[in-house]
């Protein structure tokens, strides 16, 4: 209402701003706190062993804590009443009812997170559903996909996470939130590529880079959560990924194509390679061929970290190689496997091949 909480890493609680109810006045020991929340004129402060300690106003009980006040996870402060989040997935709603906001409805499991308006409660489900009760409870259609959940005076605010079934449908979307992709091939590991991985889809329809410091296996399947974002060299990519392992299943193969029709147009949110048209690639577990027409040059004891080929098409594709693999100047003709990505100069778009290890090269 008028007052503030903060929590420290030292587990104590800060208070400041109107004290009409003493609601700034954190009780001793002021110590051991996981977590805080500030109802109208009251406060809440979730202990490490799983109670709750509550105090400023009480004039409708909502500094009372139900017994027993154990197994709690979470609170949430709301206009004259408290919520508290079990480690069981129940709730527990205590203080002024006058709109219904303390009858948690039934069946009362399954909740991960709670949230409390001035005369309603919120609650968000492990299948990711809201549950709303009291005075604002007209959750919006679809009902799914949401990740966190804030309640307001009169109105309550949701973050949505998008979903999609493969790289390619999410380059095809706007997402504005957080995007999860049910399911994605490990085609190039973030040791391989310096950081980030690369997913495809198990059709080999459209590949996606992955930002994450997540180590998964190559062949790998696995679900990813994150950021849809733009990266530095013009490649989508989803950003701060955190990944699930899920059952393996059929490992990948490269895809064959010419250098003419590596990278391909633009695909969505994907831009394509500057006058390039066809279909995008980028992403993509791909092989290619040509004659070695020029390996960068650099001064000893330093390595050469790129070489470029031409199939005879006058089209020439950059080769970009990790630390582990080492370009032979004796090469002439090579088939290169990679994944098909991009280089940025300027505003354009160049083709660029990410070579993984020395066996994605064989000389002819």
């Amino acid at each position: 209402g008028y007052h503030s909480l903060g929590l420290k890493s030292d587990g104590s609680i800060v208070a400041w701003g109107a004290n009409i109810s003493g609601q700034c006045n954190v009780p001793a020991p002021n110590s051991g706190f996981t977590a805080v929340a500030a109802g109208y004129v009251h406060s809440l402060g979730l202990k490490s062993d799983g109670s709750i300690v509550a105090w400023g106003d009480n004039g409708s009980g909502q500094c009372n804590v139900p017994s027993p006040n154990s197994g709690f996870i979470a609170v949430a402060g709301g206009g004259y009443h408290s919520l508290g989040l079990k480690s069981d997935g129940s709730i527990v709603a205590w203080g002024y009812n006058g709109n219904g906001q303390c009858n948690v409805p039934s069946p009362n499991s399954g909740f991960i997170a709670i949230a409390a308006g001035a005369l309603h409660s919120l609650a968000l489900k492990s299948d990711g559903s809201v549950v709303a009760w009291g005075g604002q409870r007209n959750v919006p259609s679809p009902n799914s996909g949401f990740t966190a959940i804030a309640g307001g005076d009169l109105h309550s605010l949701g973050i949505l996470r998008y979903h999609f079934t493969s790289p390619g449908a999410l380059k095809q979307s706007s997402p504005a939130g957080t995007v999860f992709l049910e399911s994605g091939v490990v085609t190039a590991t973030a040791a391989q590529m310096g950081g980030f991985l690369y997913v495809e889809h198990q059709d080999r329809f459209s590949g996606l880079r992955v930002n994450t410091g997540d180590s998964r296996d190559l062949g790998a399947r696995i679900s990813v959560e994150g950021v849809l974002a733009t990266a530095a060299n013009g490649e989508l990519e989803i950003a701060q990924a955190t990944t699930g392992l899920l059952p393996s299943g059929d490992p990948l193969t490269p895809v064959a194509l010419s250098n003419g029709v590596l990278g391909g147009g633009p695909f969505g949110l994907q831009d394509g390679i500057t006058g390039a048209s066809g279909l995008n690639n980028i992403g993509l577990l791909v092989i290619t061929w040509g004659h070695v027409t020029e390996i960068e040059s650099v001064t000893p004891p330093a390595l050469p970290t790129w070489f470029k080929i031409d199939d005879g098409s006058g089209v020439s594709v950059k080769c970009l190689v990790p630390s582990t693999v080492t370009i032979d100047p004796g090469w002439q003709y090579v088939a290169v496997t990679g994944i098909s990505s991009c280089e940025k100069i300027g505003a354009d778009l160049h083709r660029l091949l990410r070579v993984r290890s020395q066996s994605d090269i064989t000389p002819l």
